[in-house]
């Protein structure tokens, strides 16, 4: 009998085998870095909340999609190795990212800038401009990071390694998992996406 060290690559039709880098139907191994792209906003819209009843944010909730690069890596789980190609196309929803705004004349929430440093550092990523300036801040001259208020056409398409992992909820009084984006970091390599026009029949 033909053992699997005999059998010679690509001869697969005379045996039968398990490959875990051919699962496609696997859960996405959590606290590790992958390719994507944001592909649309929650609801497509941008939210503006009250925060703590004295602040207030704009909330952007982005949903991913995990980028074809993503099936040249392999991950290690405990059943073994599993191909990034099992995660391609996989949408993944990121915790929410807040913007608070600076009060302008009139309004009565509170100022909260010392809070957009994870806004900011998702500005950088998706390579927003974000110009040091100098202000007045209650006399004392200070120098600090501008940057926009981030519109859809500024964020879709853009590319980033995403930080997946488990998030805990409850539901129906029971605690159940989901898998969501938590943090980010700059995809040096990453091209911007056109998903409009990669929807096109042709």
């Amino acid at each position: 009998m033909t053992s699997v060290l005999e059998t010679k690559i690509g001869d697969t039709h005379h045996m039968h085998y398990y490959d875990p880098k051919e699962n496609t139907n696997v859960s996405l191994v959590p606290k590790q870095l992958y390719p994507m792209h944001a592909k649309s906003l929650a609801q497509d819209q941008i939210r503006e909340v009250d925060v703590k009843g004295k602040h207030r944010a704009k909330v952007y909730n982005i949903v991913y999609e995990i980028a074809e690069e993503c099936g040249k890596l392999t991950f290690n789980t405990s059943g073994g190795e599993v191909g990034g190609s099992s995660f391609v196309g996989k949408e993944v929803y990121a915790t929410g990212i807040f913007m608070f705004l600076n009060p302008k004349h009139g309004d009565t929430f509170e100022a909260n800038n010392g809070a957009n440093e994870r806004y900011l550092r998702f500005c950088e990523t998706i390579r927003i401009k974000c110009p040091e300036v100098e202000v007045d801040i209650e006399g004392e001259r200070r120098m600090v990071k501008e940057f926009p208020a981030l519109s859809k056409n500024d964020i879709i398409g853009k590319p980033i390694m995403g930080l997946i992992d488990i998030v805990e909820y409850v539901k129906d009084g029971e605690t159940r998992i989901s898998y969501k984006v938590k943090d980010f970091s700059p995809w040096m390599e990453g091209k911007i996406r056109d998903f409009e026009l990669d929807a096109l029949p042709f």
